[in-house]
């Protein structure tokens, strides 16, 4: 795993020069707050890419697919594909637990204009899952797959997503749980489409949907997005997500576990009529 570390070594490097160069423009350090930790996530998004794109250029030698961007995924296709994989992942989930009582929309006072924060929001979600996506589903995954198999390359990043999920305060099983869930599905799309653009836009996707749409908590803490409504669990957390969100209803887990499969499944190739 000698290129892993070289990765990881070269991408903690670039976070660092970038904020050498970045010192006369900050001289006193990151702004205080969310604009510091977003600042904070867009260096470390930067950086891995930057690293992901060095180590491929040096080590694979255009093997795109192991750094993350094979051209079979790298098209508007694949990206609309993987956009709609997390949208309705949130969606359909969310329709069921509201139409079943699980949970319901409460009103909520509006008293700011929702683009103050939504286009705010959308983009630190983004950053963030960008990030976490390139860490774990990116040149990671690739160098899995190239080794050890689709099983391993899949199975490895899923459970190192849901033990991330464990540095949140308050996430217990449902949550870690729920995360794997969703691991899977990215680490599905990484693995079909052999590009991490896709995954992304579904974590991105999923994640937009669940703040901006439904105005649920996104791991455990709300988004901050003004709304008319806001989402009230009304059953049992294991059922519902409860404080948590959406990602910790079983219901939510179940769906992406039976999207994950259906990406994964081998496509038989459309027989061609014999003639005698």
């Amino acid at each position: 795993m000698g290129r892993l570390a070289v990765f990881a070594g070269l991408s903690v490097g670039l976070v660092f020069l970038t904020g050498i160069m970045l010192k006369p423009l900050l001289p006193t350090g990151l702004p205080p707050g969310e604009a510091g930790a977003a600042l904070l996530r867009l260096l470390w998004a930067l950086s891995l890419l930057g690293g992901t794109l060095v180590v491929a250029a040096t080590f694979e030698r255009g093997e795109w697919r192991v750094a993350g961007f094979a051209p079979s995924g790298m098209h508007p296709v694949a990206f609309l594909v993987g956009l709609g994989l997390g949208g309705l992942a949130a969606l359909g989930p969310g329709l069921a637990l509201l139409l079943s009582g699980q949970a319901t929309l409460a009103p909520a006072d509006l008293t700011r204009a929702w683009g103050d924060q939504a286009g705010s929001v959308a983009w630190a979600l983004g950053v963030a899952t960008l990030v976490e996506t390139l860490a774990i589903f990116g040149y990671l995954q690739g160098l899995l797959e190239a080794r050890w198999g689709r099983v391993v390359s899949v199975g490895l990043p899923t459970m190192l997503f849901a033990l991330a999920v464990t540095r949140h305060p308050g996430a217990g099983t449902l949550a870690v749980g729920g995360a794997a869930a969703l691991g899977l599905l990215l680490a599905s799309v990484r693995a079909r489409t052999g590009s991490v653009v896709p995954a992304w836009l579904a974590y991105a996707a999923f994640a937009v949907v669940q703040g901006a749409v439904w105005h649920a908590p996104v791991r455990g803490a709300g988004t901050g997005v003004p709304a008319w409504y806001q989402w009230a669990p009304a059953g049992p957390t294991w059922l519902s997500g409860g404080g948590w969100g959406l990602e910790a209803s079983l219901v939510t887990a179940g769906t992406l576990v039976v999207v994950s499969f259906l990406v994964l499944r081998p496509h038989r190739p459309a027989r061609r009529p014999t003639h005698d």
